[in-house]
């Protein structure tokens, strides 16, 4: 027996340590992925052919600037914006040998093509007839938006619109590219179709219309009125539009063998349909977000598009009612898709106001982690101006229009350090599953959208995280396991809510509770996730949703109402319903105190940040510390970001109970914590300070592999790098080849002027002395730049040792140290418009661009000081 014993000890033995190993490889991997993520995580462009002006070279040097960078995809956008030397018509034979060729060209660079299905950015065109064209609503022949070519756009609720649309775009493409070609290339380099977000308005009239609404419905269209008539009409509005738009061009894609990734999570979702839906029949989850309008701007941010109407709204009014990301989040989340991607930083400016080659990755940090925060995973950059030819700088752009991403901006190269932060950020948030403890049921009306978490209702406890599901996806794909409410892919929540918000749009003429009145099929389902030990939490519904056409079905949704609330319930009430719970009249923070569910991610500001007034968070609405928190195997990973442009810190307590580590997604560093505790509840907390717009990932569940201690952003810098600096401009765009600074300046207040309007990159030399405690210490030495204008690459005695481009903007040196004298350059560069500003006031010509300019001058150049120090002992 004791043989036997010892046998089957050796045998767990053996079984425990190949699962530690396991788990140890898999952290390991993520690990070497994290620092050198692979393409799939890498950001994308909008590849704006404006006017289709490109050719050739410039396709390849287009594809040459990504691949350098680190862009691993190009949705191919034909749409006007901008006067330029000539235009290629859309299909047009020539088009169309453009396209092919880019194709081929991507293929040998490992980079993957979408292709927006019109000019412009609504789906239509010239082909589209009458029969198939949109009607109920602006003029029915009218242009699609921003596209040269007149003509209808498709009926959204007609399948057959959606095939001939099909056939006079992607069909068109394919066959008259060949077998051989499609063989080779679609769905592994063109890969993608899209259309993007549907703009002109909610049409109400459709051919089709009467045959659907009867089979779904089961009356005629038009013989019913009131308030339960318009519920099943929109439904069913909602319902057709999903399955012959949506799901039919993504039907039609994946029959050819490709992907489809419409943005169809857009900001004018937020009036009558179900974006969750849309969003859920998309291989790939979009939608977009929008940046600051301005470079510094200091009001108050739209995080959609601008209200229409000539109506005005507070800038979080939005907000309450549709957040971009969060809503595609919670669509990709129920619906079982990877990917979270956005139209990224969109700008908006016709008008003026906004000046091209003034913003900085630096400057839109900030937006973008908030992003990241609400579930994003994937940037595609707005946008990419493609460039006929290899030498125009900096070239013809959507003028007051998007960030310019094009290949002649003056912040590349530099500019890869940036997107590799946000590949090591897509990277782990692509991975495993979101952690959520609510889910929020939405009921059976329309839109379905999710607003922003502050405006959750009934409100989301402090410290956790939800999302929203809709009528279908609860229909067709949730289930009862272990107490939660799960989803086929794995992703699971422990509590169902009843989401009380109240409904309402820029459109709509009063608010509309959106449980208040549920389906019998919703109630139905309801009642078997309870039976099977899910926990719903909400009053019940006074009535069900819709004409009520089955007198028997109504029966139904009375018995189903008394098993779970009870006959004639109370205000509030606690009931047991098969192995699950109904609970009602009670806060969501309530319920989490009784069943003893602790924050996922408590936050205790310090005396300093809770201080803080909210301009320093600039536009951003929201709190100051945000984050997201996903399961990767057996590691909890939290990506958490400060969004104040200063400094700021706290006590962060974490729903984990192994040791804590630091993944920063900047360096690609790893560190050890040390310095933590552990807390009730099984939670471990520590101390955190952060800089200016600092992210971090804190992870738990890898300590037991060896990494440096976290230096907690505790550094003390006490040696002056003072000069004198020798600068090298370059000749071509009018500065001088050297010149000596004596002590470090900005460059716009220089007396020269190939100086003070100089865009490009200088670089800045000098030498200084390594001082023997800093050579003899067993820590690492560090470089802090002080001020920098705009991003700078730092080289000690000839080793390159990384780019600096946000804030702490520093880095470590000590690989390249030697004793006594070292050799330092810094290469800065800094934004193109001050040379457009330069040529402009001064009649000179290096640039070259349809691109309107100000006055402004920005501040340029190392402005430091620049100073050697040490992180402090923990």
């Amino acid at each position: 027996m004791k043989m036997i014993l010892k046998q089957v000890i050796l045998a767990i033995s053996v079984i425990m340590l190949v699962i530690l190993q396991s788990c140890n490889m898999t952290a390991q991997t993520l690990e070497q992925s994290f620092r050198d993520p692979p393409d799939s995580a890498k950001c994308w462009v909008y590849w704006w052919w404006m006017h289709g002006w490109i050719d050739e070279a410039g396709i390849r040097a287009d594809l040459d600037h990504m691949q350098e960078v680190g862009i691993s995809g190009a949705l191919v956008f034909q749409a006007g914006g901008g006067k330029t030397p000539f235009k290629t018509e859309f299909l047009s034979e020539r088009w169309q040998e453009l396209f092919r060729y880019a194709v081929e060209q991507a293929a040998l660079r490992d980079i993957e093509i979408g292709l927006n299905l019109c000019d412009g950015w609504n789906a239509g065109g010239p082909w589209i007839s009458e029969e198939f064209g949109v009607v109920g609503y602006t003029p029915k022949y009218q242009k699609t938006t921003m596209g040269a070519q007149r003509g209808r756009e498709v009926d959204p609720y007609h399948a057959k619109a959606m095939d001939l649309h099909w056939k006079h775009t992607v069909e068109n493409i394919l066959s008259n590219a060949g077998e051989a070609w499609c063989e080779q290339y679609v769905g592994s380099t063109f890969k993608y179709t899209h259309i993007d977000s549907w703009e002109r308005g909610y049409p109400t009239e459709s051919p089709v219309l009467a045959d659907e609404f009867l089979k779904r419905r089961q009356y005629p269209l038009g013989s019913e009125s009131g308030e339960r008539y318009d519920e099943d009409f929109h439904r069913t509005l909602t319902e057709i539009w999903a399955e012959n738009y949506y799901q039919r061009l993504s039907e039609l894609s994946n029959a050819r063998g490709l992907q489809t990734h419409s943005e169809a999570g857009g900001w004018e979702y937020s009036k009558l349909l179900d974006a969750l839906r849309y969003v859920g029949e998309q291989d790939i989850a979009m939608c977009e977000y929008w940046s600051r309008p301005t470079r510094g701007f200091t009001g108050k941010l739209r995080q959609v598009s601008y209200p229409r109407g000539g109506k005005k709204f507070p800038s979080e009014y939005p907000l309450e009612y549709h957040d971009h990301v969060k809503t595609t989040a919670s669509a990709a989340h129920i619906y079982g898709k990877q990917i979270v991607q956005a139209e990224a930083y969109t700008l908006w400016a016709p008008g003026g106001g906004y000046d091209n080659f003034t913003m900085t990755f630096w400057e839109m940090k900030d937006i973008g982690d908030r992003a990241f925060c609400q579930g994003l995973n994937r940037n595609v950059f707005h946008h990419m101006i493609a460039q006929a030819g290899e030498g125009l700088k900096p070239g013809y752009v959507w003028t007051n229009v998007g960030f310019d991403y094009l290949r002649t901006n003056s912040l590349w190269p530099m500019g890869r350090a940036a997107l590799m932060y946000k590949s090591r950020v897509q990277h782990l948030l692509q991975q495993g599953h979101y952690v959520a403890d609510f889910l929020y049921f939405h009921g059976n009306h329309v839109p379905v959208t999710m607003p922003s978490s502050v405006f959750l209702s009934p409100k989301l406890p402090e410290g956790t995280q939800a999302d929203l599901v809709n009528a279908h996806a609860l229909l067709t794909r949730a289930q009862a396991r272990d107490g939660r409410i799960v989803f086929p892919d794995g992703q699971s929540y422990a509590y169902l809510v009843l989401c009380k918000s109240a409904l309402k749009t820029l459109y709509a003429e009063a608010p509309v509770d959106p449980t208040d009145a549920l389906s019998t099929v919703v109630m139905e389902k309801l009642h078997a996730l309870v039976d099977g030990g899910v926990t719903l939490i909400g009053p019940p519904p006074s009535r069900s949703f819709g004409v009520v056409v089955d007198p028997e079905s109504e029966a139904q949704f009375e018995r189903i109402r008394t098993a779970l609330w009870g006959d004639a319930p109370a205000e509030s009430g606690n009931r047991t319903v098969g192995a699950g719970r109904v609970i009602w009249g009670h806060s969501l923070e309530k319920v989490a105190a009784m069943d003893a569910l602790s924050p996922d991610l408590e936050i205790v500001e310090d005396a300093a940040t809770k201080a803080l007034p909210d301009t320093v968070k600039t536009e951003q609405f929201g709190p100051g510390f945000d984050y997201i928190h996903r399961t990767i195997d057996e590691l909890d990973v939290y990506f958490v970001a400060n969004l104040r442009q200063v400094g700021a810190g706290g006590k962060f307590t974490f729903r984990d109970s192994q040791a804590p580590q630091i993944w920063d997604p900047v360096t690609g560093e790893v560190y050890n914590v040390s310095k933590y505790e552990k807390v009730d509840g099984g939670r471990v907390a520590l101390n955190l300070a952060f800089e200016p717009r600092q992210s971090l990932f804190v992870v738990f569940g890898n300590a037991e592999l060896s990494h440096p201690e976290y230096h907690y952003n505790q550094f003390r810098f006490t040696e002056t790098v003072e000069g004198p600096w020798e600068v090298a401009f370059d000749p071509t765009w009018g500065g001088p080849e050297s010149i000596t600074f004596p002590e470090l300046i900005d460059w716009t207040t220089h007396s020269k002027n190939g100086i003070k309007y100089y865009s490009g990159t200088a670089r800045y030399k000098t030498t200084f002395e390594l001082p023997a405690y800093l050579e003899e210490t067993d820590r690492p030495v560090y470089l802090n730049l002080g001020t920098v204008k705009e991003m700078a690459e730092v080289s000690v005695n000839g080793e390159s040792l990384g780019i600096v481009w946000t804030a702490p903007f520093q880095i470590d040196i000590s690989s390249a140290l030697k004793s006594g004298a070292n050799t330092l350059e810094i290469d800065v560069c800094n934004v193109f418009s001050n040379r457009m500003v330069g040529d402009k006031l001064l009649g000179e010509n290096y640039t070259t661009t349809n691109s309107k300019v100000g006055d402004q001058l920005y501040p340029s150049g190392l402005l430091g000081p620049v100073k050697l120090g040490l992180p402090e002992k923990p």
